[in-house]
């Protein structure tokens, strides 16, 4: 949920300067305004801290469930709640108080208003440290059992920093590079610098040149190698051929055994990296870590990312026509008329509809990610991309419980509870029921390519008549 709420604050922060113009409407005294900004924060890292030190008591006697219950449960609402208190941040007026002290450098405002709220997120992380060690502690003797290499426990320092680098290379720095640089393509537009046509063309564009080099960033960000030469590098290179799947490179991402997880990033295929974490390649055996590399192939095999991207900003321009029309329809019902507080509301509300509607095509985009290739990639054959004449007309048990079986260890192994919800991903549980429903069925039959391929048809509706819907009302 980390990632969820760094882009509810990256959007509540153009939602402000959009519909409050930046303005100060509170005009709240500084020490009431500091107050306001600090002790929520304070109060719930307070709280976050004392129930990490119970659940960690209660690990190993009877409140092992409950202690678990609450690990998980922090991982998910603390960072709603610092979404929240960052909007809460925004409305005391908190913006315009530090642009009115450091003026408005591009995304350095903007970074001043956001590390309260970064700092939360990194002390929530220190706050389950307790918890973490304890598990960790407890897998040193499992790990030695079953011959697996032995990583030190980390520190609560090395906890939060390994924390804070997934955090910030896997999506931070690419978000702050884009809103710098649709920052400075608007200010350069304002001062005259650009034309406005050429600030209209800049803007996408820019983003698009940001979205390519990306990868590079997210690969040095993170704590990643090539993965070493040996049969396990061959077979996942065999894997990429299999699929048809160009890579750069599949990089180690090393975690000091902390973390089950793969990713797989990139535009094009000379800046496409597939990234596996040392506790998925140690701990899974090789047909659930193959079905797991499927997984992340299926992303570029089935052009997820930028069905991603046009959803997103199909769903934004949406949104924006919407809620334009709803303000100049409200408007003259209303005695005050049209106020920052109607366009704050209805910016709200289609805040909401957004990860709404996002999130219910996150998840069946990862469902089609989750469908096996048929025939899938026998490591027997590395080497050979050479696919059987005749694929078969069913998927089997074979092609289905590599994945089923992947999904149920990185659940048990991150002690996550099957049926604990994942906004893009949706939860274990619901994910393993759907690949125990393909067995048997014929592969044509399979549905979920004809939704994601209605989400890209509905995502290029949107964008059409949301954008022809904006033109129309601001003409």
């Amino acid at each position: 949920m980390t990632h969820l709420a760094l882009i509810l604050t990256a959007v509540l922060l153009f939602l402000f300067d959009d519909v409050a113009g930046g303005r100060d409407v509170l005009c709240l005294s500084n020490s009431a305004l500091a107050a306001g900004v600090l002790l929520p924060k304070l109060a719930l890292l307070a709280w976050a801290v004392w129930r990490g030190r119970v659940a960690a008591r209660r690990l190993g006697g009877p409140g092992t469930a409950k202690a678990l219950r609450w690990f998980n449960r922090n991982a998910t609402w603390l960072p709603l709640f610092a979404a929240a208190l960052f909007a809460a941040d925004l409305w005391l007026g908190l913006l315009p108080r530090v642009r009115a002290a450091v003026g408005n450098p591009v995304m350095l405002d903007e970074l001043l208003v956001w590390a309260p709220t970064l700092v939360l997120l990194l002390v929530g992380h220190a706050a389950r440290y307790r918890v973490e060690r304890r598990l960790r502690e407890n897998e040193i003797i499992r790990r030695a059992d079953r011959g697996l290499p032995i990583h030190p426990v980390p520190s609560c320092a090395e906890w939060v920093a390994g924390r804070a680098r997934q955090d910030l290379g896997l999506l931070l720095l690419p978000l702050l590079m884009l809103m710098a640089w649709g920052e400075a393509v608007v200010q350069l537009t304002d001062a005259g610098v650009l034309g406005p046509t050429l600030g209209l063309w800049l803007g996408p564009a820019g983003a698009l040149g940001v979205l390519v080099i990306a990868p590079l960033v997210v690969r040095h960000a993170l704590d990643t190698v090539p993965v070493p030469p040996g049969p396990l590098r061959d077979h996942l290179l065999a894997q990429c051929a299999h699929h048809g799947v160009r890579v750069r490179e599949v990089l180690l991402w090393r975690t000091h055994g902390t973390t089950l997880n793969a990713a797989v990033t990139g535009l094009v295929p000379r800046l496409r990296f597939v990234l596996l974490t040392d506790a998925l390649v140690e701990e899974l055996p090789p047909p659930h870590l193959h079905a797991v590399m499927a997984h992340e192939l299926n992303h570029v095999r089935h052009r997820h990312l930028p069905t991603l991207l046009l959803v997103a900003a199909a769903l934004l321009v949406a949104a924006a026509a919407g809620g334009e029309a709803a303000a100049q329809t409200l408007a003259p019902l209303l005695p005050g008329g049209r106020s920052v507080w109607l366009d704050g509301t209805l910016a709200v509300l289609a805040l909401g509809l957004w990860v709404a509607a996002f999130g219910w095509a996150s998840r069946r985009i990862e469902r089609q990610a989750d469908t096996p290739k048929v025939p899938a990639y026998q490591p027997a054959a590395a080497g050979s991309a050479t696919a059987p004449s005749e694929p078969p007309a069913v998927f089997t048990a074979d092609d289905v419980f590599p994945m089923l079986g992947a999904l149920g260890q990185v659940a048990s192994r991150s002690h996550l509870a099957p049926h604990r919800f994942s906004w893009r991903h949706g939860s274990i549980a619901w994910r393993q029921a759907y690949l125990r429903g393909l067995v048997g069925m014929p592969v044509a039959a399979a549905t979920i390519h004809a939704v994601v391929r209605r989400i890209r048809l509905a995502a290029v509706l949107l964008l059409v008549l949301g954008g022809l819907g904006l033109w129309w009302i601001e003409g």
